[in-house]
């Protein structure tokens, strides 16, 4: 379900104009007091409003988004801190060492060596 739809559905069943209220119907005072109180009804601890920056940012980036994509979504304003929000879990460098392993036309990769060094290497062993 997307965030519009779910809030569609709320707006359909809600007796307020607002989308986020109170037992009473009436809006929350901020943003921080009605995500303190859900955290509290479903007996989450340790969760803040930061916690959850993390969070986004490394399901983004699990799922292949830019870090670019990830700055702006996250409105940061130094790249840094895109690394420093968005994790990487082993799950996920497993994942990126299995394409390599999988993409790759040979098991191990050697750098090149030019022809002339072939030829000295040929005639020390020969020796």
């Amino acid at each position: 379900m997307t965030v519009v739809s779910a809030v569609k559905d709320i707006r359909t069943t809600s007796v307020s104009d607002h989308v986020f209220v109170n037992r009473e119907g009436h809006p929350f005072g901020s943003v921080r007091t009605a995500f303190t109180t859900g955290c509290l009804r479903a007996n989450l601890s340790g969760v803040s409003p930061h916690v959850l920056r993390h969070t986004i940012a490394t399901r983004l980036r699990e799922e292949g988004v830019s870090d670019g994509t990830i700055q702006v979504l996250g409105r940061w304003k130094e790249p840094k801190l895109v690394r420093r929000f968005a994790h990487v879990n082993n799950d996920l460098m497993r994942k990126a060492l299995e394409q390599i392993a999988n993409n790759s036309p040979v098991i191990i990769a050697t750098p090149q060596v030019r022809r002339t060094e072939q030829s000295k290497c040929a005639r020390s062993s020969v020796g």
